[in-house]
C-alpha cells in the first residue's frame, strides 16, 4: 500500500463537492484537501476525529484498527480484481471518502479500518454496510441498506429506510430511526431509543432501559433485563422472559405477555393476552379485551364493551368496567374486586374473599371458600358450591345461594327488592335461619322451620345446632329453602 504524506496533492476548492458529498457543504464554500484519489492507502492521523463516507455505493466493510493509523482499499463490487480509484478529502478535523465525479454511479467493494480516535459517519443507498468492532462512534443513513453492526464499543446511531438491519452487541447507547426495515437488535448494555414505521424488529437481550416508538411495526421483544417504555399505533407488540417492567401505551395494537418479571401497566383500545406474570399487571382499556393465565400478584383490568377472560390468579385483583363478558377461573388472594355495570359475570374457583357490584347484568359464581358479597341491580344472581359467608343484595329475578358446607359461624343475608331467593343447604349444615317474603311465600322441606299461619315467615334451626352461622333471607317475592342443590326454576 502507498503510504499518504499530509498534505500532498494541491489543495482545492471545491465546485462540485455538493454532487458529490450529498449537499452538506456546498452553500459555505469550504476548502477541502485531497490526500489521495487511488485505490487504497493509509493515512496517519494527525488531530482528525471524524470519518465521512459518503455516496459510495455497493460493499462497505468497516473493522477496527490501530491508534492513529486509517487504512482503505476499493475495488469494484463484481469483479474484486479490479481496482477502483476513490477520493479522501480532509477538512480541519474530518475526514471523507467519496467516489470521484464520473464514478457516482458505480459499486464499489471498500474495506476500511478505522482506529478508535475516529467517529464514522456513513450515508449510503442500496449498499451493504458491515461493521465490526469499532470503537468510536458509528452513525449511518441509509435507504434499501442490508446493514449489519458487530462489537460495536461506542454510540450507535442508524436512520434507515427499507432493507434490513442486524445489530448485535453495543456497549453504549443506540439511537434507531426506521422505516420499512426487517431488523433483528441483540445483546444491548446501552440505552435503547428506538423510532420505527412500518418495520418488522426482533430485539434480544437489551441489559439498559429501552424507549420504543412504533407505528404499524411488529415487534418480538425477549429478555430485557431493565425497564422500558412503549407507544406503538399499530401492528403488533409481543414480549418474552422479561425480568423487568413496562410502561404501555397503545392505539389499535394487539399486546401479547409471556414470562414477564417486572410490572407492567398498559393503556390501550386493543386486545392484551398474558402468561405466566410473576409481577402486577395493571390495565387500563377502551374496547380492550384482555385474555390471561398465570399472574402470581394479581392484575389489575379496567376496561370498557370487551371480554374478559382471566385464569390462575395469584395475588389480589380487580376488574372494574362496563359492558364487559367478565370469567374469572382460578384465584389464591385476600381479595378480588369486581365493579361492574352491563357486564356478564362468570367466577369459579376463588379462594379469595369476593367482593362483586354489578348493575343489569347476570352474576354466576361456583366454587368460593371465602366469604362472597355482592350487590346487584338488574340481574340474576347464582352462587354454587359455597363454603365461606355470603352477603347477596339488590334487585334481581333470582338470588340464589347453594352452600356444599355451610360456615360455622357468620352471618348470612340475601335481600332481593325486585324477585325470588333460593337457598340450598348441604344435609349436615348447621345454620339458624329468619326467611320472610312481602308478596310470595316461604317453601322449604327441611325440618327445623317453623311456619308462619300465611307462609309469608320462617325461623329455626336446620342441620341441628352445629355451628353459630345466621341467615336471613327476605325477598319481594318467594323464599325457597331446600336441603339439595336445587338450581333454577320454582
Amino acid at each position: 500500500m502507498r503510504h499518504l504524506k499530509r498534505r500532498l496533492g494541491s489543495a482545492l476548492l471545491l465546485t462540485w463537492v455538493s454532487a458529490c458529498l450529498m449537499g452538506h457543504v456546498a452553500a459555505e464554500e469550504e476548502e477541502f484537501e485531497l490526500l489521495s484519489d487511488q485505490s487504497e492507502g493509509i493515512l496517519e492521523l494527525q488531530g482528525e476525529t471524524r470519518l465521512r463516507i459518503d455516496a459510495i455505493r455497493g460493499h462497505i466493510s468497516l473493522r477496527r484498527s490501530a491508534e492513529g493509523e486509517m487504512r482503505f482499499a476499493a475495488v469494484r463490487e463484481e469483479n474484486r480484481r479490479e481496482e477502483m480509484p476513490i477520493l479522501l478529502w480532509v477538512r480541519d478535523r474530518e475526514l471523507v471518502l467519496a467516489p470521484p465525479e464520473d464514478a457516482a454511479d458505480e459499486r464499489y467493494y471498500l474495506e476500511i479500518t478505522i482506529p478508535a480516535e475516529l467517529a464514522t459517519f456513513v450515508d449510503t443507498t442500496d449498499s451493504t454496510l458491515s461493521s465490526a468492532g469499532l470503537a468510536g462512534d458509528l452513525s449511518l443513513i441509509g435507504k434499501q441498506s442490508r446493514t449489519h453492526v458487530r462489537g460495536q464499543q461506542g454510540a450507535l446511531t442508524i436512520e434507515q429506510e427499507g432493507g434490513t438491519l442486524d445489530v448485535d452487541q453495543v456497549a453504549l447507547e443506540s439511537d434507531l430511526r426506521l422505516a420499512d426495515v426487517r431488523g433483528r437488535i441483540q445483546r444491548l448494555d446501552g440505552p435503547l431509543d428506538l423510532v420505527a414505521r412500518e418495520s418488522t424488529i426482533e430485539l434480544i437481550d437489551a441489559n439498559n432501559t429501552v424507549s420504543l416508538e412504533l407505528e404499524q411495526t411488529k415487534l418480538v421483544a425477549s429478555r430485557l433485563q431493565s425497564r422500558g417504555e412503549i407507544h406503538a399505533t399499530g401492528g403488533t407488540v409481543d414480549i418474552r422472559e422479561c425480568s423487568r417492567g413496562f410502561s404501555i401505551e397503545l392505539d389499535e395494537t394487539p399486546l401479547t405477555l409471556t414470562d414477564i418479571g417486572g410490572p407492567v401497566e398498559v393503556d390501550t383500545n386493543a386486545s392484551v393476552r398474558f402468561h405466566n406474570l410473576t409481577a402486577r399487571l395493571r390495565v387500563h382499556g377502551y374496547g380492550a379485551p384482555v385474555y390471561g393465565k398465570g399472574a402470581r400478584f394479581g392484575v389489575d383490568v379496567e376496561t370498557t364493551e370487551a371480554e374478559v377472560t382471566l385464569e390462575d390468579l395469584g395475588g389480589n385483583s380487580s376488574v372494574r368496567g362496563s359492558s364487559l363478558r367478565l370469567t374469572i377461573d382460578g384465584v389464591k388472594a385476600q381479595n378480588l374486586t369486581i365493579e361492574t355495570n352491563y357486564s356478564s359475570i362468570e367466577a369459579k374457583n376463588i379462594d379469595a374473599e369476593l367482593t362483586i357490584s354489578n348493575d343489569f347484568g347476570d352474576i354466576s359464581i361456583k366454587g368460593a371458600v371465602k366469604p362472597v358479597t355482592v350487590m346487584s341491580r338488574g340481574g340474576s344472581v347464582r352462587a354454587h358450591d359455597l363454603s365461606g359467608a355470603v352477603k347477596i343484595e339488590g334487585e334481581g329475578e333470582l338470588f340464589e345461594a347453594v352452600w356444599l358446607k355451610a360456615p360455622a359461624d357468620g352471618q348470612n343475608v340475601i335481600i332481593n327488592e325486585s324477585g325470588d331467593v333460593r337457598v340450598a343447604l348441604a344435609t349436615d349444615s348447621g345454620m339458624k335461619i329468619a326467611a320472610e317474603t312481602e308478596y310470595g311465600e316461604v317453601v322449604s322441606s327441611l325440618p327445623g322451620l317453623e311456619m308462619s299461619g300465611d307462609n309469608k315467615s320462617a325461623t329455626g334451626n336446620v342441620g341441628g345446632s352445629r355451628g353459630t352461622s345466621t341467615l336471613q333471607a327476605k325477598a319481594v317475592g318467594s323464599v325457597y329453602i331446600d336441603g339439595i342443590a336445587v338450581v333454577g326454576g320454582n
